[in-house]
């Protein structure tokens, strides 16, 4: 029998929202139920907007916690995601970062998944990467050198 999670009814999701509570979504995270055990106890197609920061380098089945956010996700909704790019400083920086993310990542994703489209990827320098480089050298280091990017934004509407 499925069970579906007790959460106030409004069009926003706030996933792994930590002590980033968010006015006006629903707020769920860790305690609420387990990211990593799936199907997640949350009606198809729910939210017209999922808003996750910084979780799905902690869990340790990224790809099925998207399409568990597809899943739950509206037609023509979007899912926004940030996460530490893989060469920076935070995502090397702590035992619980178990996945680490390119573009590229999300790209492949998108090849076969055709119910989604990728709106936007946006690889974010740091500072040093930001005015040491200019955009065309920057990714070209990127693969190189550390710390020329700090995080991946992504935005993916459903179809």
């Amino acid at each position: 029998m499925k069970t579906t999670y007790n959460l106030p009814k409004t069009n926003s999701l706030n996933f792994g929202c930590g002590r980033d509570i968010r006015e006006g979504y629903d707020n769920i995270d860790k305690e609420d139920f387990d990211f990593n055990v799936f199907p997640y106890p949350i009606e198809d197609e729910s939210y017209d907007y999922i808003y996750s920061r910084h979780v799905l380098e902690h869990l340790k089945y990224p790809e099925q916690v998207i399409d568990e956010l597809v899943r739950i996700c509206k037609k023509n909704g979007e899912i926004r995601i940030k996460v530490p790019h893989f060469n920076s400083e935070g995502a090397i920086s702590t035992f619980g970062h178990i996945s680490f993310f390119v573009p590229y990542s999300f790209t492949e994703y998108a090849t076969r998944h055709p119910e989604i489209i990728i709106l936007e990827i946006e690889e974010v320098p740091s500072i040093f990467g930001m005015f040491l480089f200019p955009n065309w050298l920057r990714n070209k280091l990127s693969k190189m050198l550390r710390g020329i990017f700090v995080k991946l934004n992504l935005r993916i509407r459903k179809c």
